[in-house]
């Protein structure tokens, strides 16, 4: 899961490449919406593209395998 909201692992990776995580500022200091990346404000840590916003957003997928056993 990359939503950044409900994934620790993800916001220390990010931080530790240089980027980071938080939310739009309004004036007053009012922070609004989901956890971004900065710089660029992506929603997201994940990307096929966005290379011009850091090395931070990666295009490799995080995969997890899991066995599943057949009930017999």
């Amino acid at each position: 899961d990359h939503r950044l909201e409900e994934n620790t692992e993800e916001r220390e990776r990010v931080t530790a490449s240089g980027g980071e995580v938080g939310r739009l500022n309004l004036c007053g200091g009012k922070e609004i919406g989901p956890l971004r990346c900065w710089p660029g404000g992506l929603c997201l840590s994940r990307s096929i593209g966005d290379t011009d916003v850091g090395e931070f957003i990666v295009p490799i997928p995080h995969v997890k395998q899991v066995k599943v056993l057949e009930d017999v």
